[in-house]
């Protein structure tokens, strides 16, 4: 059975059970006593008012637009200012002055219609009850404060609302007062809450605020995560803020049952001995983490059991895990980017020429190269840890040796995997693994919505489309330098010899499948495709190309009037399965068909035109010129090796913070409802992913490096070298290593 925010059981309409302590029990005390105490001193307010009606003239002459507040700062303060109770004689005395400050003979302010001085001393008795009652509240919210501060700060146990309430009210801690949601940005409010800490804690001369944590509560402080810690392994910043949130901008039950549902709690292996439990945001319909968030407990014990202690400081707050969504209560309110997403759809109301515009979704997802898994190798784990100074994106000379794989020059690649890299004990690093691998990797993923340039379908279909208007017929008749013939079996004359002929045709069909593959790119859509064309093609494309080759490649774009600017981001949200994929989809449509009436349509996917080159030479004349047409129906150079239009690319990169893990990107365009230029139909090869394992399907074994489409074939220098060949067969090809297909090395 799913699991439900509130826990089963528990009302939204109320907080929840409180956990007893000798303080918790004496701070619920005084909350009471502050509810009742405020609950008089309402009412005292309530009858003065009710009372001041049939003389309000009177009053408003004598004491302004502010009566009550006049008569307090008159009668009710010390000469020093300070509030004071008057005494039963003391009241009568003042009764007994306004009601004669009315009479003809004393005054020439106008006289009570209805009020004598038995009326007047009522009056001011509720002033003195209220007076008297406010500097009790004053006291029991001082005592709840001091207790309730030193209680909160010492970790003993979750604090209660009512607590949080004052401490807020005090103006003390208005540090704690932090709007981001995400646990990795409260970092930046650290410097000012450790201001507020050492000036609450009332610190002696030449005592920081490490020595006083650690002499009254016995904190120690820890430089790797700028925090002090509990003896129990609490991180106390993390902790302060997060609490401090569950009231602060819906104080009501609901609100704080809305709070609960943005976090979850990951605990993860980091050393051998070693577990650390992160506070993460989370989307709460889907139950996936926007970032890895905030260390807040650390343990030397196994993450289950480090979990377990953190939850103690975080009741109510669930465990992240994926493919597990769960059940809210309908009255919390979600933010889950809507306001981006709302912003996005008013301007699609506005956008003219609706029918011309298409969207993508591309899902990125990202992982941790955790310093623990990186261990599996020496030498990469000397590369790569987190210990290592961050080189903010430039890689070190050992570091690109060994990702010297994934290059696009064809003899480091072969260098790189001759060496034995990647090695198969990090495989999961690079290229994915199972639940279990991939634990203290911390994998996110993201689904993302692109609005397209209009024209983008229109260029597809001039691409795919068998038509006069498709615009490979073209390139083909320009680079076969092919003129009109007559008297020919077929229409067109190459220009070209037989062998530079028959060069070309295999040149085309290698710019075929690099043509493909870019449609196929998400970054196609996210960077246009110039960028696209002009950056990494292991990365970008999933296959070794030239850079002519690409340029080509380039010039097919352009033929067809393909949009040269990329796509709008214009909704994302975090997601852990596929089903969370399905349910941001259908925000996004609901979103748009709102607004503007009618949704845009997504973009189709590439299709290999059914296209052939048939051509000719004549008997006897070796050196003549082919004779060609383009002609329907599926044929060569027309033809790929690739089974699937779904792309699976990776990039490697430093994060470019200080002691931060260098991660994978993995990005594909997500396909499940996207159909086919002209078939109108479901690729069949876009089998849900299984967002946080990224389990990707490993090459088939092979003992053979084949080339980049586009250069020269270099098959027959096929690497055969003992001891690597079950390396390369397993990895070498990782970075291509798609379902149903096998691309580039």
């Amino acid at each position: 059975m799913a699991e439900t925010i509130p826990p089963r059981g528990m009302p939204i309409t109320a907080y929840p059970p409180i956990v007893k302590t000798a303080e918790t029990s004496r701070m619920i005390d005084l909350a009471k006593a502050i509810m009742d105490l405020e609950a008089v001193i309402a009412e005292c307010k309530n009858q003065f008012d009710r009372l001041l009606i049939p003389e309000s003239m009177f009053f408003l002459a004598k004491f302004g637009p502010s009566p009550f507040t006049a008569i307090i700062t008159t009668y009710f303060k010390t000469p020093e200012g300070k509030p004071r109770e008057l005494s039963p004689n003391e009241i009568a005395a003042v009764g007994a002055e306004l009601a004669n400050s009315g009479s003809a003979e004393n005054s020439v302010e106008p006289s009570p219609l209805v009020y004598k001085r038995d009326k007047m001393i009522i009056l001011l008795t509720y002033v003195n009850r209220y007076v008297k009652n406010r500097q009790t509240l004053e006291a029991t919210k001082l005592e709840l404060l001091e207790l309730g501060t030193s209680s909160f700060i010492s970790m003993k146990a979750p604090p209660i609302p009512r607590q949080i309430k004052v401490i807020l009210e005090s103006k003390q801690f208005t540090a704690l007062n932090v709007t981001s949601n995400s646990p990795m940005s409260w970092n930046s409010s650290k410097s000012a809450i450790s201001k507020q800490l050492s000036s609450f804690l009332k610190l002696k001369a030449g005592q920081t605020l490490e020595t006083g944590l650690k002499s009254k509560f016995n904190f120690t402080f820890r430089k790797r995560y700028n925090d002090y810690f509990h003896p129990s392994g609490y991180a106390l910043f993390p902790f302060l803020i997060y609490h401090a949130k569950s009231i602060s901008a819906d104080p009501t039950p609901t609100g704080y049952w809305g709070h609960v549902a943005k976090y979850r709690l990951h605990a993860s292996r980091v050393a051998e001995k070693m577990s650390e439990v992160r506070l993460v945001e989370v989307n709460p319909i889907t139950g996936a983490p926007f970032d890895r968030g905030m260390v807040v407990g650390v343990y030397a014990d196994e993450p289950s059991n480090a979990l377990a202690a953190v939850s103690k400081m975080y009741p109510f707050v669930l465990e992240l895990k994926s493919q597990e969504n769960i059940s809210l209560d309908k009255s919390i309110v979600i933010s889950d980017y809507t306001s981006k997403l709302k912003d996005s759809a008013d301007r699609w109301a506005l956008t003219g020429k609706k029918s011309e515009r298409t969207f993508v979704n591309i899902i990125r997802t990202t992982w941790d190269w955790a310093d623990l898994e990186l261990k599996n190798d020496k030498t990469w784990y000397s590369a790569f840890n987190s210990a290592n100074k961050a080189n903010k994106g430039t890689r070190t000379f050992q570091q690109q040796q060994l990702l010297d794989f994934q290059s696009d020059d064809l003899n480091k690649r072969r260098a790189a995997l001759r060496a034995g890299t990647p090695p198969r004990s990090i495989s999961h690093l690079l290229f994915g693994g199972d639940a279990r691998q991939m634990r203290n990797c911390f994998p996110i993923s993201v689904s993302e919505f692109y609005l397209l340039p209009a024209g983008t379908e229109e260029a597809l279909q001039r691409l795919c489309l068998v038509s006069k208007s498709n615009a490979l017929i073209r390139v083909v008749n320009q680079r076969l330098k092919g003129t009109n013939a007559t008297g020919k079996k077929y229409a067109a004359q190459s220009g070209l010899s037989k062998d530079k002929f028959q060069s070309e045709l295999k040149l085309i069909n290698s710019d075929m499948q690099l043509l493909k593959a870019a449609i196929s790119s998400p970054y196609l859509y996210t960077l246009g495709y110039e960028k696209l064309l002009t950056g990494s093609s292991i990365e970008n494309l999933g296959m070794a190309s030239t850079l002519q080759c690409r340029m080509r490649v380039k010039k097919m774009f352009e033929e067809a009037k393909w949009p040269r600017s990329k796509g709008e981001l214009v909704f994302k949200a975090p997601v852990n399965d596929d089903a969370d994929s399905q349910v941001m989809r259908g925000k996004f449509v609901a979103a748009m068909r709102q607004a503007g009436k009618v949704a845009p349509e997504e973009l189709s996917y590439f299709e290999m035109p059914n296209m052939k080159v048939d051509y000719t030479y004549e008997v006897g004349d070796k050196f003549s010129s082919p004779n060609y047409e383009v002609a329907p129906g599926n044929g060569f150079p027309f033809t790929t090796n690739q089974s699937s239009v779904n792309l699976q690319l990776f990039r490697y990169y430093d994060a470019g913070k200080t002691n931060a893990n260098w991660k994978t990107l993995y990005i594909k365009r997500e396909l499940k409802f996207s159909k086919g230029v002209y078939s109108k139909s479901r690729d069949r090869s876009t089998a849900p992913d299984k967002f946080t394992a990224m389990t990707v399907i490993p090459p088939e074994v092979s003992n053979r490096i084949d080339s980049g489409i586009g250069a020269t074939d270099y098959r027959s220098g096929a690497i055969v070298a003992g001891g690597v060949g079950l390396t390369i067969g397993a990895l070498a090809a990782g970075y291509v290593a798609f379902r149903n297909r096998k691309l580039g090395d």
